[in-house]
């Protein structure tokens, strides 16, 4: 009976050596732009805003400035809710 290798029994042996490539170059700091790390700091936090408004557009938000909103708006007539729709839909195209 022959005995089976294991595949896995080498893979410590594969990491050290993609880690030691000659291009990984971890033995110098390369600086940082500080525009490309305002951009992603930038990017990222718009993936924040995005990402909770995503999770909370399905949510019901008693008590929020929103929801007091949402009723004083039910309440107007149609005459007076068009202009702010308007004003909204103008908005929205910013």
């Amino acid at each position: 009976m022959s005995q089976a290798t294991n595949p896995v029994s080498n893979w410590g042996d594969d990491l050290e050596l993609s880690s030691a490539s000659p291009e990984t170059n971890d033995s110098v700091d390369l600086p940082l732009n500080p525009a490309g790390y305002e951009l992603g700091n930038i990017l990222f936090q718009g993936l924040l805003v995005a990402g909770e408004r995503y999770i909370n557009s399905g949510r019901a938000r008693p008590g929020t400035d929103e929801a007091h909103f949402e009723e004083l708006f039910k309440e107007l007539k149609p005459e007076t809710q068009a202009p702010m729709r308007r004003y909204f839909a103008s908005q929205a195209k910013l």
